[in-house]
């Protein structure tokens, strides 16, 4: 279903590149969660997230950045856009809206990125790293998965 989006996705921002680049995210991520046999909920649970667009980043990044005060704690390392930009952080700020209630629960979270327009997975960049440490240090029981090194 995930690969029948992005194709369809792909598709139709082509005929708008051109024109609206700066408002055609990038990546796209799934982010699939996984809860244990001793969740109170046993609903496995998935979004999916777009990297923040050149028109609005400095507005999607806040918007993360009140979700997510982790993303303090992430380095912008080389790249030239804050931590916040990427879809990545976008499914982890609603996985950790979906979590009250599920204290002490352990959880399975496995994300897939890929561009947008041409479908090739991607890495998951040292800010999202950062991210995804941070977010287990403060949410114990929860244990990450990246697909790419499954996916070339």
């Amino acid at each position: 279903m995930y690969l029948v989006l992005q194709r369809l996705l792909s598709r139709f921002f082509r005929s708008f590149t051109s024109q609206h680049s700066e408002e055609i995210p990038n990546k796209m991520t799934l982010l699939v969660v996984l809860p244990s046999s001793a969740s109170t909920s046993h609903v496995t649970r998935a979004a999916i997230g777009f990297s923040a667009t050149v028109k609005f980043k400095a507005d999607i990044i806040q918007g993360r950045r009140a979700i997510l005060e982790e993303l303090t704690a992430v380095k912008k390392h080389h790249y030239n856009y804050e931590p916040g930009n990427c879809a990545e952080a976008e499914t982890y700020a609603w996985f950790k809206r979906t979590l009250p209630g599920q204290k002490g629960a352990k959880f399975v979270a496995v994300t897939s990125t890929l561009n947008l327009l041409d479908g090739t997975p991607e890495p998951i960049c040292g800010q999202c790293k950062d991210l995804t440490r941070a977010l287990r240090k403060c949410i114990r029981g929860v244990y990450t998965l990246d697909l790419r090194p499954f996916q070339q």
